[in-house]
């Protein structure tokens, strides 16, 4: 489902720039679904709810936390709907009675923006008596298909060893954004809306959010959600380490290494690297000479390509966003996104000594880290 096209692609109803509790008919309550998209924030805005949910109780709404949550997410959810038949005590059963709580509850996981539209329905089975509404931030594409190579780096991807192999990889994604779930914006759009209806799905822009004076928290909280509260506590969100070149290919060639081993990599390896990259570097010298390595592609935030992809996606849903959509490229100052990587290929060939120096940490990697590892106890 698609919203009727506009003259405008920045054009926006009365409707969408209202913030969603000022939707609500007084005295109901309803549940707000934050479902990415990655990238985006998602981990800023998670972490200060976690940080004040005494404050958000008392002004009405409830931030599930704890159990059956590890961290400060709700990422069983994705996690459980995505299985084809969910266990009985799952723990979607938690968040199926948290239905009969008397105050609004927001539910916040990045990854359910990219389930297939049938198991994003069941969210609203979880609560089928209330009002429920999605939220989705979208970003400009050059900065997202930057963040989402790395982010994929650190969830165990490697792409080609071959540079000219891996620089046509990259190539082929910015070509064609939509050949990737995760940065098909028209489809991920498509499915909210055919699920939560035109009056409840939300987008925001998110560099536009990032723009604004207010805090990125705050932001959500007034300008999204429809809520004012004194006092917060924004001092201490959680931070995503920042994955510079160095890091970023040492984990890539880390990834490399485990699946030599026959073994899939995953976040635990970013883990391991980011904790003992001082360490590793120290031990195996030649990674500084990576910078001798480096490759890369630089993305201008008017490529044509992506700006007319960004075109055609803000003239269907412009609607429903709740800010001004970051939709007109040609007025705004071009900023150049670069897109880095080392050809591992040749340092491999030049620097045969540093894998064999580096195998031992990837083994303890490995041995300390992996849930392959631990499955094995």
């Amino acid at each position: 489902m698609k919203s009727e096209q506009n003259s405008d692609p920045c054009a926006r109803n009365s409707t969408s720039a209202t913030a969603i509790l000022k939707r609500i008919p007084h005295g109901r309550h309803a549940t707000i679904f934050h479902l990415g998209t990655k990238k985006t924030g998602t981990t800023y805005i998670q972490s200060l709810a976690k940080n004040n949910l005494d404050l958000l109780f008392k002004q009405g709404i409830l931030y599930p936390s704890g159990f059956p949550e590890i961290a400060f997410a709700h990422h069983s959810i994705p996690r459980e709907l995505s299985q084809r038949s969910p266990a009985e005590n799952s723990s979607l059963e938690y968040y199926r009675r948290l239905a009969l709580e008397r105050t609004h509850v927001l539910i916040s996981a990045e990854d359910l923006i990219y389930l297939e539209e049938s198991r994003l329905r069941a969210l609203l089975d979880l609560h089928p008596n209330r009002p429920c509404f999605a939220v989705v931030y979208f970003r400009s594409l050059p900065g997202y298909l930057r963040s989402l190579i790395q982010e994929d780096i650190k969830h165990g991807w490697t792409g080609p060893f071959d540079s000219s192999k891996y620089a046509q990889r990259i190539k082929s994604i910015i070509d064609n954004p939509k050949s990737m779930n995760t940065s098909d914006y028209e489809a991920m759009a498509s499915r909210v809306v055919n699920v939560f209806g035109s009056d409840r799905s939300i987008f925001v822009s998110y560099d536009n959010a990032r723009d604004e004076e207010t805090d990125f928290f705050l932001y959500f909280l007034e300008k999204v959600i429809g809520v004012q509260i004194s006092n917060l506590d924004i001092a201490k969100p959680f931070q995503n380490e920042h994955m510079g070149f160095h890091k970023q290919e040492i984990n890539r060639l880390f990834n490399f290494m485990i699946k030599w081993r026959g073994i899939n990599s995953g976040t635990w390896a970013f883990e391991y690297v980011i904790r003992n990259s001082s360490r590793i570097k120290e031990h195996v010298l030649e990674l500084n000479r990576l910078n001798l390595y480096r490759n890369s592609l630089k993305i201008d935030s008017k490529f044509e390509l992506l700006s007319q992809i960004e075109r055609q996606f803000y003239r269907n849903f412009g609607n429903f966003f709740i800010n001004i959509p970051s939709c007109n490229p040609e007025n705004k100052e071009a900023k150049t996104v670069e897109i880095e990587w080392a050809d591992l290929d040749l340092f491999s060939k030049n620097h045969p000594s540093a894998l064999k120096i580096l195998g031992p940490f990837v083994d303890e990697c490995i041995k300390k880290f992996s849930p392959h590892a631990k499955n094995k106890k």
